[in-house]
């Protein structure tokens, strides 16, 4: 259970502090400890100050088989990965896919929420494969996507997690759990192995359209200026929103006062922008 450094051969326990060293007693010398949490097979790391203030969404992994992963290293800040969901008219223009219905964001403190119903393709035989889709995140590193199929019962979530690795660097670690639908005629032996084969299956045939989906996206992001006052169409109305959302998750200059929870008053210029001004300064 120890950390060992390969340099000196400084060995660290679970809790940071130097525990053994190869000649003597060890000195008092600590590694940094950030707060972590598990779950659904997937590790969080806290990287700021103290303790979070906030949890991640509480989910149910009922039906659920493993997450598969991928992950993918891009040009873009973690801020613009979830505005462009969001940003659901480029759905059509750049992805091929239709929005039939959308509901209003809910922001409630560091979440917010959406529901987009879809027509992601048109098919051969099965004709229009139409799904409903509510998103959810929590801060700007975690977006969790649940996809159902109406009429084949099948239940598909893909988390979108960007994680800064530095100015403008971003790696978008992206995970797909299923949870299939399968007969209840098939003999209980048959049914804990076909669906865990048909659980892998369907979120890895679905991690790899949605690496297609976010291929055609990073063209754009690699090369695209974040804009702070963009001029908006009558489909961009969650632009604004989100944006007032996401700037509690920005520190303030010293002489403004906290953001309160729900993210709501007007605050000076925040996001990607106002965080590239101040590594420059």
């Amino acid at each position: 259970e120890l950390l060992v450094c390969p340099f000196h051969r400084f060995a660290f326990d679970p809790e940071g502090a130097c525990a053994k060293v190869p000649v003597g007693k060890p000195p008092r010398a600590r590694l940094d400890h950030y707060p972590i949490r598990e779950q659904h097979g997937i590790i969080y790391l806290w990287y700021g100050d103290g303790e979070p203030k906030w949890e991640l969404p509480e989910i149910d992994d009922t039906g659920f088989g493993p997450p598969v992963f991928c992950s993918k290293d891009m040009s873009t800040h973690p801020q613009e990965i979830l505005e462009n969901v969001i940003d659901y008219a480029h759905l059509r223009e750049l992805h091929g896919m239709d929005v039939l219905k959308i509901s209003p964001l809910e922001a409630e403190g560091p979440y917010l929420r959406m529901n987009l119903r879809v027509r992601a393709a048109t098919l051969p035989v099965l004709g229009d494969i139409v799904a409903n889709q509510p998103s959810q995140m929590a801060g700007l590193g975690w977006n969790l996507a649940e996809l159902t199929l109406p009429d084949s019962g099948v239940a598909v979530r893909t988390w979108g997690l960007p994680t800064p690795t530095g100015p403008w660097q971003t790696r978008l670690n992206m995970a797909t759990a299923c949870a299939p639908a399968l007969s209840t005629r098939l003999p209980s032996q048959l049914r804990a192995p076909l669906a865990a084969l048909t659980s892998r299956v369907i979120a890895t045939t679905l991690l790899r359209l949605t690496l297609k989906i976010f291929d055609e996206d990073q063209s754009i992001w690699n090369h695209k200026k974040y804009e702070p006052h963009p001029r908006l169409g009558p489909e961009d109305k969650g632009i604004g929103p989100y944006r007032r959302w996401a700037r509690q998750f920005y520190p303030l200059p010293p002489e403004m006062p906290e953001v309160p929870v729900n993210g709501s008053r007007p605050t000076p210029a925040h996001g990607p922008a106002f965080e590239e001004a101040e590594a420059q300064r």
